[in-house]
């Protein structure tokens, strides 16, 4: 979740179908993004956020759990 929040790129090929005949052509739309997109992207960037701060708060907690339960065998169960 961090590599796709913090940066790293993920591989997203886009390999297209060659048109011939009245679909080649006729006018195509904009290949930038549209606003409802990119407000979709944002919301769903918000939610992976979220989530990712919700795990690491839970892996934190246990963390520290762990270091004050004494004993292997509490630490096991």
């Amino acid at each position: 979740m961090q590599k796709v929040l913090y940066g790293s790129t993920i591989p997203m090929k886009n390999w297209g179908v060659a048109q011939y005949g009245l679909e080649a052509a006729m006018p195509k739309g904009s290949s930038g993004k549209s606003q409802a997109e990119l407000r979709q992207m944002d919301m769903r960037e918000e939610r992976f956020f979220k989530r990712l701060k919700y795990y690491q708060e839970r892996v934190y907690a246990v963390e520290l759990g762990a270091e004050k339960i004494k004993g292997e065998q509490h630490k096991v169960l």
